[in-house]
């Protein structure tokens, strides 16, 4: 596929991967700070009429609440998570945007969810849609969900079969 600015290599992708990952946790736990603050559990706040609402929730299990109170598996998916990502860096050694970003969101969408189930026993979600009328969710979701889709682009359209091709001693692309 063509050079675009998604696979710009960095000159920093560490120092990318932290500010992005930082600033996006930051925002997560300052929206969900201030949603406790203001907007007390089971309130709905219309923001635009008939599409987007604030509705306040503590999720204490996954999407949609399943596996709720089985507060281990969601510390296991964090760990194996966070292997995840560690063992991706230390193979891929990712240079360009793309990756960078992808990753950084997924950290901070897991470790936003995960500070708040170890502090307050729950996920805090507040985004409500109606093109998601089913699902109530949060910044770190937002996160985790645009990361993993952005990565799944990278591997499949980008460097990451490629790179993997050459690895195993295939020919690249």
């Amino acid at each position: 596929m063509a050079d675009s600015w998604l696979t710009t290599r960095l000159r920093h992708p560490g120092r990318c991967f932290a500010v992005v990952a930082a600033s996006m946790l930051v925002l997560d736990q300052v929206v969900k700070m201030l949603q406790r603050s203001f907007l007390p559990l089971g309130t709905t706040m219309t923001v635009i009429p008939g599409f987007f609402y604030l509705r306040s929730l503590k999720n204490r299990g996954a999407a949609f609440s399943i596996l709720e109170g089985q507060m281990p598996i969601f510390f296991l998916v964090a760990a194996v998570m966070a292997v995840f990502l560690i063992v991706f860096w230390r193979a891929e050694r990712p240079r360009s945007v793309l990756p960078v970003v992808s990753t950084a969101l997924i950290a901070a969408g897991g470790v936003g969810n995960l500070i708040d189930r170890v502090v307050f026993g729950g996920v805090y979600d507040l985004i409500n849609v109606t093109f998601f009328p089913f699902a109530v969710f949060n910044i770190a979701d937002l996160c985790m969900t645009l990361g993993v889709i952005a990565f799944a682009l990278w591997f499949i359209f980008f460097d990451g079969l490629a790179s993997l091709s050459e690895r195993r001693g295939g020919a690249p692309r």
